[in-house]
């Protein structure tokens, strides 16, 4: 065995605490910027309040309801 398996192979035996795994997790959450941030959006923006493949989503507050004017 090479000392990168080796090493590799040692790490399986660590036991963390679950503090120790909640720490981890808190430090290693992504942070998405733009456009990932917005991709909750994305279903109302795509989908229009309609139901696509049993995704439904709320009509997007972009949308210009009908009568209103855009200005």
């Amino acid at each position: 065995m090479t000392a990168q398996h080796t090493g590799s192979t040692s790490a399986l035996e660590v036991v963390l605490s679950t503090e120790e795994r909640a720490r981890l997790d808190a430090l290693t959450q992504p942070r998405f910027g733009f456009p990932q941030n917005l991709q909750l959006m994305f279903p109302s923006i795509h989908h229009g309040g309609a139901t696509v493949n049993g995704v439904s989503a709320p009509t997007s507050p972009f949308v210009i309801a009908a009568g209103e004017t855009p200005y």
